[in-house]
């Protein structure tokens, strides 16, 4: 029962960091944004602008600290895994996460996706790779257990 529980928080952790990873990107790009525009009115217009800096860095020290937290309670989560249990698990959560979009996908995408199968005689078409990768998600997973 170990190796399971195991195995359940490596996905877990593994799932909520590739969750929280276009947030920090984001964060950061917004964070540049100000600093370039706090850059121009202070160039343009006059120095007063660089009181503009002090919110920006508390935000931008706040963000950070509850980066890190973020990141802690995550390593935290994961148990220690080497490197081949690391890339099973990121290989399971990324067929975990294409199956999940491929069950969210309105009825007239799945339509277009068979009929485009169906109009250029695909073998490996939508319909086979969903079925593939939803019937081997539970070896899958019995696999990476294993590692555990």
């Amino acid at each position: 029962m170990k190796s399971h529980i195991a195995a359940i928080r490596a996905i877990t952790a593994e799932f909520a960091g590739q969750f929280i990873r276009p947030f920090l990107w984001i964060a950061c790009g917004i964070i540049l944004s100000l600093l370039a525009v706090v850059a121009l009115l202070v160039y343009l217009v006059s120095e007063w602008w660089l009181l503009l800096l002090v919110p920006i860095i508390m935000i931008t020290l706040v963000g950070v600290i509850v980066w890190l937290v973020v990141q802690f309670i995550l390593k935290t989560l994961s148990p220690p895994l080497n490197a081949q249990q690391k890339n099973a698990t990121k290989e399971f959560v990324g067929k975990l996460e294409s199956t999940i979009e491929t069950i969210q996908t309105p009825y007239p995408v799945i339509m277009f996706y068979i009929i485009r199968d169906i109009v250029f005689r695909r073998d490996s078409g939508f319909i086979s790779e969903t079925t593939d990768r939803s019937k081997t998600l539970k070896p899958d997973f019995e696999a990476l257990r294993q590692l555990f």
